[in-house]
């Protein structure tokens, strides 16, 4: 392929200075590699399909226990008053002050400039409600049989 100088001769491949000046030219690949893609969009969506299966893992693989869960049978701490009282853009303390007690952390991820962390609050019924915070701040709430 005729590769253009500035002063308007075309050179043929392979040449290393101009036919008509005599200036070097360039060196340029034969085929210049494709610019880097913007891969922000889709790596939010790939972080929001995993955080939907973990969601799903975690409550559909029935109830689980832990040593510090300070619930008592048949006790519901977390309720669809509280749920209903957290709104999107909240922080996870205030998050936190409305539950009244600490979730526990089920997801984290930090991919190109975004940290999200996903919460989730059980009753021993099996009723839950879990949360997901961006950059700080609830993006996302959803819940399963709350009383």
């Amino acid at each position: 392929m005729p590769w253009p100088c500035p002063c308007g001769t075309s050179n043929p491949d392979g040449n290393r200075f101009c036919g008509g000046c005599g200036k070097q030219l360039a060196e340029v690949p034969a085929s210049a590699p494709a610019p880097f893609p913007r891969w922000g969009k889709f790596l939010l969506i790939l972080l929001g399909m995993i955080i939907c299966l973990w969601i799903s893992v975690r409550v559909f693989s029935g109830p689980r226990t832990s040593d510090n869960e300070q619930q008592t049978e048949g006790q519901a701490t977390v309720t669809k008053a509280k749920y209903d009282g957290i709104q999107a853009g909240m922080s996870y303390d205030q998050v936190r002050e409305i539950m009244g007690e600490p979730g526990e952390e089920i997801g984290r991820s930090d991919i190109a400039g975004y940290s999200a962390v996903m919460y989730i609050w059980k009753n021993s019924n099996g009723s839950n409600m879990n949360a997901t915070f961006q950059n700080g701040k609830l993006i996302n709430k959803a819940q399963f049989g709350l009383p």
